[in-house]
Order: C-alpha cells, then structure tokens, then sequence
C-alpha cells in the first residue's frame, strides 16, 4: 500500500490536504507533532473527516519529530486517538517498555506500530532493534534509516524479507537520496507499506517521493518481485535526470512488471558487485561513461570505439555495454539538415562528446572540437581525426553546426550558456545536448539570433527510444514516448 503522509501546522489544512490525498493513496498518515496548539478537539475532528484509514502519530524531537511537550502530555494524545478511532497508532520503541505496553494493551481496534527511526545511518545492528521491536508483541514493526550508500537499501530489504519469512508485518524503508530506491521497491519486497508526500515541498522524511509519482510513475503498489525487471540510472548527479519518467511509463503502457530507478553512485565498482544479480540493466550518465567499460564482460563494437557506454544490458549473465548516445545526436541533427560535408564545431569532450563527435565523423563532418581543459580536447581530437581549437581560435563564419556537448545550462544552472550569443550566425544550426530544460539559455540565444535550434529533447527521445528497445527486446512507440516527454519532461 502507499501511505501519504500529511505534515501540515493546522487543523484545516490538515484535512484539507488528507481530502487531497483520497485519490494518491491508500492509507494517510497524520503527523500531529506538526499541528501547533494542538488540542483534543483537532484530534477528534482530523479523526471523523477521515476518507480511508489513518495512521496517527505525534513524533518525539529525538526521532525527527516536531512535539515539545511532555512525555505525559504525548501519551495522553496517542491514548485519545485510540478512543476517537484511530485505525494505527506510530509509538516510538524509544518511548520505553512501560509507555508501548500500555498502548498495546489498551490498542481497542486500533493496531500498533512500534517504530524506530535512525537519521544518520543503518545501524549495523539492525536485526537486533528488529528483534526487540517484534518483543513488544506490537501488529507492525517500523525501521525507517538513513541510506549512506545504495548497498544500504539491499541491507534493508533483507530485514524485510526476513520479516515476511517469519510471518511479521514490518514497515522498512531506507531515508535520503541514496535511499529513495528503498521507498519504490520495498512493498516488493514485501513491507506493509511506503511513504510519500502529497506534493513536492511536503516532505515529513528525507527522500519521500510524492504519492502521484509512486502511484502513477512508478507504480510502487503493482509491483511484484516474482519477475519483476529492475533498470536505472547510474550516475552522480542523477536527481535533474527525467529518464527515469518516460521508461516507468513505457513500461506502464507495455503493462510490464519493471521499474526505471535513480542510481545516485559513489562507488562504481562496489555498484555494480552488488547490484548485477538485482538488475536486468542501466542507462549511465556522467561521470560514469567512460569508467563503466572496466566493469563490463563485453562491449559492442561502436561503444567500444567510442570509448563510451551509456547503455548496459544484462544478457545470459553478461553486462554488455552499448552507446546510444551517438545515434541519438545524429537522428535528431539530420532531421534538421546534413551532416556530410559540414564544418561542426562540439564543445566538450566527455562521454556524450566522445558519442556525438563519432556520430558526426561517421556521417563524413568535419569536426573541431574545443575544450576548457585542452589536452583532454585535443586527445578526443586525435581518437576521432578531428581538429581541436582553443575557442578564441575559432572562425564562426565557417561553422555550420555548433554541438554543446557539456553540461553547462543543465538545470539548476539554466542561467549559463557555453558560448558568448554574439558568436552566434543566423546561418547556423545549433544543437544543445542539454534536455532539462529542453530550450535552453543558448537555444534562446540562437533563436533570437535566427539559427535553426535542435532542443537536447530530441536527442534524448531517440537514445531513450533505442535504450528502451535493448532493454526490453520489444519495439519502442516513438510518438507515445515524445508524447510522455512533452507532458512530463518539458513542463
């Protein structure tokens, strides 16, 4: 089930955001910590407004909680929801023996959750705070820890899946960016449930996802892990990438049981040994292009010229690594014009430079390439027999095609732009690999300027195409697929 959970500082917009909340989810959980002057009749009144099952807490300071009373005063509230009807009630395992027996004693027909939260790290003896929470003799047990690393997450559900084998309803979920893939994957796993939030900037934990993405992105609740096909984003940073948004839902209208994660990785190596017997492949993105080759047991042949993987597939036991990047650049430039013959000048020279400067010198261009840091550029340069340049030794008259193959004017830092707009020719086409946001401080630029613009939009439909179709061995719906960016991508 998916748990919203409401974190508002008054009555009124509490109920109002858990009436929100009715179509996202399937329980609600009211944070009462949150309220301030909280009195009984609120609890009373949030209570008998309730559109589906509630679970009420009021969190302690000490477990990410809001509550400045007394303890006395925090017991009697959680008391109070149980006679107005609470259907949970969240008692921390911190509380103490005396105060969680009481609770369970005296639960009526509410049921108990016995919680413990760690907002620095899962600790190593986990299994053990497990153990003494299923002591309380509570109907479900909470362990909510912060993910320092992805393998976090794969410790987690392992204390989920020990939980199902002992017929114990447990709550497990991993907190933080690294641990957002706890939050997707756990009911899988078999957890009671997961949290999300109403909308972005609602947030009661680090990490939760809002209840429309789990729903409706995701589909956190649907997924089963008999079958179930893991895919993602490998990466650092992953968090402005949508990729992540037009798979789920190539997946959701191919009604396939797979999910498309955000990989947020510091360790590749330790990744990919813990994580190549759990996924059935990945996309990757920088800094990771070029490394990822290492770690792979074969490469396919244009990939492997190109010194870049950005697609990796799980085949017969082997990770093969393959490169959509390049056919990406080169279909969405040549549904704009030609490039045989054409002078095309490429700034950058990382993965996705190395991509789409082979893709441009397999259609027979002429490339120059330039870069902040020259020797990197000017090895690309030689790997490709293409020219290099400093930027100041560029002739704008002659280029044809300009190619930001960098970063720069990638969200959050759209204000950036790679190039001075006066260098900018109304013969020219401009193309910015650049997708999020899909017209970009340059694309404006270049459309004041009168160029003809390629939005990064295109070249990411077509490498995503092409990766869904490796993916999965089914043919990709182009048109349903730019659709899904247009809606969700390019807002």
């Amino acid at each position: 089930m998916i748990c919203c959970s409401i974190a508002a500082n008054e009555r009124e917009k509490v109920i109002e955001d858990m009436l929100r909340a009715k179509s996202k989810a399937d329980l609600i959980e009211i944070r009462l910590d949150y309220i301030s002057e909280l009195n009984l009749d609120d609890i009373r009144e949030i209570i008998s407004r309730k559109p589906c099952p509630l679970i009420m807490t009021c969190r302690k300071k000490d477990e990410g909680g809001k509550f400045s009373g007394t303890e006395e005063r925090r017991l009697e509230i959680l008391k109070k929801c149980i006679e107005f009807g609470a259907d949970y009630l969240d008692i921390e395992l911190s509380s103490g023996k005396e105060i969680v027996s009481e609770l369970i004693e005296n639960k009526d027909n509410s049921r108990i959750i016995v919680s413990y939260h760690n907002f620095d790290l899962l600790p190593e003896n986990i299994d053990n705070i497990y153990a003494e929470i299923k002591a309380t003799g509570c109907d479900i047990v909470k362990a909510a820890c912060m993910a320092n690393s992805l393998p976090d997450n794969l410790r987690m559900f392992e204390l989920i899946k020990k939980a199902k084998n002992e017929d114990i309803n447990i709550i497990g979920i991993c907190m933080g960016e690294k641990g957002e893939i706890s939050r997707i994957l756990n009911t899988a796993y078999g957890s009671y449930l997961t949290f999300g939030c109403l909308d972005k900037g609602k947030e009661s934990a680090p990490g939760q996802i809002s209840c429309e993405f789990l729903k409706h992105i995701y589909r956190a609740d649907k997924l089963n892990l008999d079958g179930l096909k893991i895919y993602g984003l490998v990466g650092k940073p992953v968090s402005e990438s949508k990729g992540y948004i037009v798979h789920n839902l190539m997946f959701k209208e191919n009604d396939m049981n797979a999910v498309y994660l955000n990989f947020l990785v510091d360790d590749l190596k330790n990744f990919v040994d813990k994580f190549r017997d759990i996924v059935s492949g990945f996309s990757v993105t920088m800094p990771y292009k070029q490394d990822i080759m290492e770690y792979l047991d074969e490469v396919e042949s244009n990939a492997g010229i190109i010194g870049a993987v950005n697609t990796v597939v799980l085949s017969e036991g082997k990770l093969i690594g393959y490169n959509t990047d390049y056919l990406g650049a080169v279909d969405a430039l040549e549904e704009e014009t030609g490039i045989e013959g054409r002078k095309a000048l490429m700034l950058g020279a990382g993965g996705a430079a190395r991509a789409i400067g082979y893709g441009i010198m397999n259609k027979n261009g002429r490339l120059i390439i330039v870069n902040r840091t020259s020797a990197k550029g000017e090895k690309l340069a030689s790997e490709l027999s293409a020219q290099y340049k400093n930027i100041e030794d560029v002739d704008w008259n002659e280029v044809n095609i300009l190619i930001n193959a960098t970063s720069i004017g990638m969200m959050p830092d759209s204000n950036e732009t790679p190039i001075d707009a006066g260098n900018l020719r109304k013969e020219m086409v401009v193309f910015d690999s650049v997708y999020n946001p899909p017209v970009t401080k340059l694309l404006k630029a270049a459309e004041q300027a009168g160029c003809i613009t390629v939005s990064g939009i295109n070249m990411f439909i077509n490498q995503a195409a092409r990766q869904f179709e490796l993916f999965t061995k089914k043919k990709c719906d182009k048109e349903f697929m730019k659709r899904m960016v247009l809606e969700y991508v390019a807002q």
